[in-house]
């Protein structure tokens, strides 16, 4: 019994054994057996893989935000947003404030200047009236025929505006005095209607009421 199990399983390994041979024989005739093969089927019976895939690359992982991490970000979005609108802010009304400041000082600047006019007009008119004064007391004291000869150097206006403030005597004699000489007696006459017609000070009201109304003193005129 025993030899006959044994004559079985020589059988069996003897036909395992000619069906690789005739299957490398295939395999060789028909081209497929080259270095390549033989390594796959040394490895497969090893026990080794069967096929070596190649590697694929991983991809790489993209890492999702945490909860926590969203809302700091975004904590610090507004933080940042509103530190901004503060300095915004602050910036606007540190412009407003110097732009005040400089309509002030331009309205206290502007007031100044029309002081300082105002004294320096002052100051002329005070001038004017002392050497007015006193060129009409040098004219009193001089004899009627030089101040004929002072006046007719002067401008009629200011001729007229120097002899409006002496006594009516000191007029007489001066008038009489422009008469006695033809090269000055128009001057006198001249220097006469505009006394009568009291210039200058009349021209200066007329003109400031044409500035003021001129609709009203041309009504005026008119009637």
């Amino acid at each position: 019994m025993i030899r006959s199990l044994l004559a079985i399983g020589g059988i069996f390994c003897a036909m395992i054994v000619l069906a690789e041979g005739i299957g490398l024989a295939v395999l060789w005739f028909t081209g497929s057996l080259n270095g390549d093969a033989i390594r796959e089927i040394r490895a497969v019976l090893q026990g080794g893989p069967e096929s070596k895939l190649p590697v694929q690359a991983k991809e790489p992982e993209v890492q999702t935000p945490s909860h926590d991490e969203i809302r700091e970000a975004r904590l610090t979005r507004i933080l940042q947003l509103n530190a901004r609108e503060s300095e915004l802010k602050i910036l606007k009304r540190m412009t407003s404030d110097t732009a005040n400041q400089l309509i002030s000082d331009r309205q206290a600047f502007d007031q100044l200047k029309i002081q300082f006019h105002s004294e320096l007009q002052r100051l002329e008119e005070q001038n004017q009236s002392a050497a007015t004064e006193q060129t009409r007391t040098v004219l009193m004291a001089t004899a009627p025929e030089e101040a004929v000869q002072r006046l007719m150097a002067l401008s009629p206006t200011e001729a007229v505006e120097l002899v409006r403030g002496l006594p009516e005597k000191t007029i007489a004699r001066i008038l009489q005095a422009f008469q006695l000489d033809p090269k000055t007696a128009a001057r006198g006459q001249q220097l006469f209607e505009e006394l009568y017609r009291g210039q200058p000070n009349r021209s200066l009201i007329e003109n400031t009421l044409k500035q003021v109304n001129p609709a009203e003193e041309g009504a005026r005129r008119g009637g």
